[in-house]
């Protein structure tokens, strides 16, 4: 395979995407945090198994977080009571909320399972060629997609949501294993980021490959997120700290972004966040400092301790709460004031 592929479809023409701040959400990300509710999943064993990824529904009013040692959780959202929890055998790595209850992981077990909390059983197991690294959902277009890593080709998997039905397989020998797997919000883009910052985006539901690029942002450990447009990558690395943010039609590089003070030392790790429109952006690095900054002018708008001891391992965003998670499996959700 040429070289070239790694450049392909892009559009050099393309205008900058927006990243401009309402005044709502200045007020909204200006105001400070209040710590709401601290959930605990379970006694985690080693600290390395802690917190994988969160998931919130604020019209379900529920919460899941996925667990490396395997564990799924699912609280209501604000009484923080434990409605369910269910295992994977092995690191459960990834999950997302359906309609109507579902509450879908995938683990190294090489399953995805789906969980309903009305009925509080499994409704359902679909087996993967090998461990399920990222899962991403979109209820408008139903489809239901997942990044197999570590299998002897690579590959994205998407089904129909609703029949659970596999309608498209997608394979890449350049890709080893994945930090992402998004649609944006329509449905009809899917895209990917390798461990190596590869990156993809494919038409759906042909899968037509019409963008490729590399971030060239990786270490021994990355982090990335994507808005719900599909239109601003974010990317860091432990290497240093600063976080990209590239452009998916451009493949270019519009912003550099502090995640902690140089004078912190390293390594870094800044876990990395943007809200739907890709007006903020959320870091959290390893001595547990959350900071909250505009795209647009690299303004930080507030900093505070998120007072994970251990660290903090993941986040989420929704329209009233940040939820940040770390490796001891606690979970703290901060809501917004204003």
């Amino acid at each position: 395979m040429k070289d070239e592929f790694f450049s392909y479809g892009l559009d050099n023409k393309a205008s900058l995407p927006s990243l401009k701040l309402s005044e709502d959400e200045r007020k909204k990300y200006l105001s400070p945090l209040k710590l709401f509710k601290v959930l605990r999943s379970h006694k985690i064993r080693n600290s390395d198994m802690g917190v994988a990824q969160i998931a919130i529904d604020e019209l379900q009013g529920i919460l899941a977080c996925s667990s490396r040692d395997g564990k799924v959780s699912i609280w209501h959202l604000l009484s923080g009571e434990l409605i369910a929890s269910y295992s994977h055998e092995r690191n459960a790595g990834a999950v997302v909320i359906g309609e109507k209850g579902d509450v879908i992981s995938g683990g190294s077990d090489n399953r995805i399972k789906i969980w309903n909390y009305f009925s509080n059983q499994l409704s359902r197991t679909l087996e993967t060629p090998s461990a399920v690294g990222c899962l991403s959902i979109n209820l408008r277009a139903n489809y239901l997609a997942a990044a197999i890593n570590y299998s002897h080709q690579v590959k994205v998997i998407v089904w129909n949501l609703k029949s659970f039905e596999q309608i498209a397989e997608i394979s890449d020998e350049r890709f080893w294993d994945f930090d992402l797997l998004a649609f944006n919000d329509t449905g009809e883009r899917l895209y990917a980021r390798g461990g190596l910052g590869e990156n993809r985006v494919w038409e759906m539901p042909s899968t037509k490959l019409i963008r490729a690029f590399p971030d060239s942002h990786y270490g021994e450990v990355s982090y990335c997120s994507i808005d719900d447009r599909g239109r601003i990558l974010a990317t860091a690395s432990d290497r240093h700290n600063e976080v990209y943010l590239w452009d998916t039609m451009s493949g270019k590089r519009i912003q550099i972004i502090e995640a902690a003070p140089i004078s912190d030392g390293g390594p870094f790790v800044p876990n990395v966040l943007l809200n739907e429109n890709g007006s903020i952006l959320i870091t959290a690095t390893l001595n547990g400092n959350i900071r909250i900054s505009c795209t647009e002018s690299k303004e930080l708008l507030q900093e505070f301790p998120g007072k994970h001891k251990p660290g903090i391992s993941s986040l989420a965003i929704s329209n009233k709460f940040l939820v940040s998670g770390d490796h001891d499996g606690n979970l703290k959700l901060w809501q917004f004031t204003a």
